[in-house]
Order: structure tokens, then C-alpha cells, then sequence
């Protein structure tokens, strides 16, 4: 039942899409997932762009746990999504959009940024994560388990704007956006 009912879905999409879509002239409000760290990555020049290109077009965009984000997808709740590792079925297409890679991030100043951060020391330090669910082991946390290990977690938070300042004033250890990463390290906020 729930194959067929996909099947109507993208079928129904097919059918009652935008014919002949413009968008210099279109009215659309397209809904996207997106964190805050994908959105100060992107929005600022997609704003632009839309602006310019397609000032009828507005966006909506909305944060959720990639579980919800996927059944959004499948539901038509959601136009696209634009994630990081984000792990979908066959009926989602997905196109990379931008490179980037996790890094260490932690405070000028942390006792650990004196010598050289081993596997050993990063699991032993206290850590800061940030995901939707307690399901959403993206990035370091799903390599790290491949090989039978875990960090120590001592805040997890749902929000990446939290990030800087939490760093910034504690002794925690974050795995972070190297795009974003760069932009903090060159304000001194971290290393």
C-alpha cells in the first residue's frame, strides 16, 4: 500500500506541475529543510539571486530532524531539501550542491590546542554536538561508530548558531563546517 501510495504521489506531482514554469514571473513559495548552518552558508547569495532573477518567489524554510525531513520529502510537504548527509530512499533525487568537510573546532586558548590532537585525546576530551534527534548521528559520530568508538558528549543542541559562543567560552570540542569553521577561526572565535 504504501508503494502504490508513492506512486500516486509522484504521479500527481507529474501531472498538476507548473507547466511552462518562469521563474521571473512566478508567485511561488517553495518550502525547503535546511539548518542554520546550511542557510548562512547559502541563503544570503540565493536571496540575492532570487531577488534579481525571481523577485516572486519566496522561500520558506524549515529545520526538522532528518527522519521527519525524509518522510516530509515522500509526503510533498516539502519542495526540496538542502542537507548534509542527509540518508533517503530511492524516491528522493538528490544532486551534491557545495563541498565542505567536518573539522575540530575549540576555543583560542584550549589546553588542547598546545600539542597535537590525537584520536585519543579528541574521544577523551567533553564534547559539543549538534543534531535534531538522538537518532542523528551524522558526520563524526557514524565514522567514529564504524570503528567502535564514541565521543563524550556533554551538551547536544539542536541548532548550529548556538556553536560560537559555546565554544568560544568553554573547554568543549565541536566538529564543525570547515566553510564555517574558517569564518569563526578568522575572527579569533575559535582554533
Amino acid at each position: 500500500a504504501e508503494s502504490v501510495r508513492q506512486i500516486l504521489l509522484q504521479t500527481e506531482r507529474l501531472v498538476q506541475g507548473e507547466p511552462g514554469f518562469d521563474p521571473a514571473t512566478s508567485e511561488r513559495t517553495f518550502t525547503i529543510r535546511m539548518s542554520d548552518l546550511v542557510g548562512s552558508l547559502l541563503l544570503p547569495g540565493c536571496m540575492q539571486r532570487l531577488s534579481r532573477d525571481a523577485p516572486g518567489i519566496s522561500l520558506n524554510v524549515l529545520h526538522m530532524s532528518p527522519e521527519r525531513s525524509i518522510r516530509a520529502l515522500e509526503e510533498d510537504q516539502l519542495d526540496f531539501a538542502i542537507s548534509f548527509e542527509l540518508e533517503h530512499g530511492k524516491t528522493i533525487h538528490a544532486e551534491p550542491l557545495l563541498a565542505d568537510r567536518m573539522v575540530c573546532a575549540m576555543r583560542q586558548g584550549h589546553p588542547l590546542s598546545r600539542r597535537r590532537l590525537t584520536l585519543e585525546r579528541f574521544l577523551d576530551a567533553h564534547h559539543l554536538r549538534v543534531a535534531m534527534s538522538p537518532t542523528d548521528l551524522r558526520f563524526v559520530d557514524s565514522k567514529l561508530a564504524q570503528r567502535g568508538l564514541a565521543r563524550r558528549i556533554s551538551l547536544n543542541v539542536p541548532q548550529w548558531l548556538l556553536v560560537p559562543e559555546l565554544l568560544r567560552s568553554t573547554d568543549l570540542l565541536g566538529v564543525i563546517s570547515e566553510r564555517i569553521g574558517a569564518k569563526l577561526a578568522s575572527q579569533g572565535i575559535v582554533r
